[in-house]
């Protein structure tokens, strides 16, 4: 499995939701957020296992084998978040944990949107 995972944070309000702290993570092969792409003739990526780390505490699973590419996440106000996934493709190999966090989102206040 050649390629690497990536994670992109959008803003829950612009997505209809609702939630207070809420952000809508995606992700998938680095510059495919549809989770569809793979390396050309590979066996096609399985699952994802994605890590969330709070306010610079160990990393903890969110969600794993997820066959999903994006999801809500609700934090808590004040709270700092950073996230990767990893990748699994559909002969078993696992991607490695990235050096460093694919994306980072503090929660604030809400925020009115204009």
């Amino acid at each position: 499995m050649a390629k690497t995972t990536t994670i992109l944070l959008l803003l829950a309000a612009l997505f209809g939701l609702a939630v207070p702290g809420a952000a809508l993570a995606q992700w998938g092969p680095s510059g495919d957020f549809e989770g569809e792409k793979d390396d050309e003739g590979g066996s096609g990526i399985r699952d994802y296992t994605v890590y969330v780390s709070a306010n610079d505490g160990p990393c903890q699973i969110w969600l794993k084998n997820s066959l999903e590419t994006e999801a809500a996440f609700a934090g808590q106000i004040g709270s700092t978040y950073a996230f990767y996934s990893v990748a699994t493709d559909n002969v078993g190999h696992r991607e490695e944990a990235p050096g460093s966090f694919d994306a980072y989102t503090t929660v604030v206040a809400d925020v009115e949107l204009l």
